[in-house]
């Protein structure tokens, strides 16, 4: 992407051309961005993977198959330090799974996703503390355990919330000015997308998925409407490969847990 579309997105939300392009800069020296051609940047490969698992989110609901009652569980060789701990708690968010111990995090074995695939992620994901992977039952009690620690009413409160946020934006889109538009289609349809990739997929006996499969419907309509607006915004800026970009997707990078989302130890 040119990096004049960049500073002309950044712009929309208030931030100057000179912090655009020395947060540009920095991203270079972090390795997340690359330069590709002339004034053009790129995503890296160690950007890639959080990029390729917050585009899923259309597809999530294909990630699930019946649960026999087995666990996918990793095991940490020990505690991350001080310094890993964030990215080690994000690399098992994005996993959708939950810490059970300091050194153990688990979810239902109910996803197509093999041994590799979650060891992929974790590590893209920032996971640096040596790990085993397991998959197996547990006696009745560890097993409760486990599955009570998912904010399960929480969570669909949340979606029904965000379903009818996205829905009362979805109305008044095309009644507002064009670039309050574009900036809301990207923080309201990025809350979504996050909730959806960080969404657990649990079992239904665990989570009935009705609020979520709404959510997830109401997001495809709305972002059809934004790639639409933001495909408008970039095309005199970007070539006809990148103009089709909607960062609504990119909203959704960021590490941390929604406050009422937290659960009180």
């Amino acid at each position: 992407m040119p990096a004049r579309a960049i500073v002309a997105a950044c712009d929309l939300f208030g931030i100057d051309s000179n912090r655009a392009r020395v947060t540009i800069a920095r991203l270079v020296a972090q390795g997340r961005l690359e330069r590709a051609g002339r004034g053009a940047y790129a995503l890296t490969r160690a950007a890639e993977t959080v990029n390729r698992n917050v585009r899923t989110w259309p597809e999530i609901g294909q990630l699930q198959r019946p649960w026999t009652g087995d666990w996918m569980i990793v095991h940490m060789k020990h505690r991350p330090s001080s310094r890993d701990r964030e990215s080690t708690a994000r690399a098992i968010r994005f996993a959708r799974m939950i810490e059970a111990a300091p050194t153990v995090a688990v979810r239902p074995d109910n996803l197509h996703v093999s041994d590799f695939e979650l060891r992929e992620t974790l590590v893209g994901m920032g996971l640096r503390v040596p790990f085993f992977i397991t998959r197996g039952t547990v006696d009745a009690s560890a097993s409760l355990e486990f599955a009570t620690k998912w904010p399960v009413d929480a969570l669909r409160a949340e979606y029904a919330r965000l379903t009818a946020r996205l829905e009362a934006s979805l109305a008044r889109l095309n009644k507002i000015p064009f670039k309050d538009a574009l900036v809301e289609t990207f923080t309201l349809g990025g809350e979504a997308v996050r909730a959806l990739v960080l969404d657990p997929l649990l079992p239904d006996v665990m989570m009935p998925p009705y609020e979520r499969n709404l959510l997830l419907e109401m997001m495809k309509q709305y972002d059809r409407m934004g790639r639409t607006m933001w495909r408008r915004f970039m095309a005199p800026l970007a070539s006809p490969e990148t103009s089709d970009f909607a960062p609504i997707e990119t909203a959704a990078f960021a590490a941390g847990e929604p406050a009422h989302l937290q659960r009180e130890e």
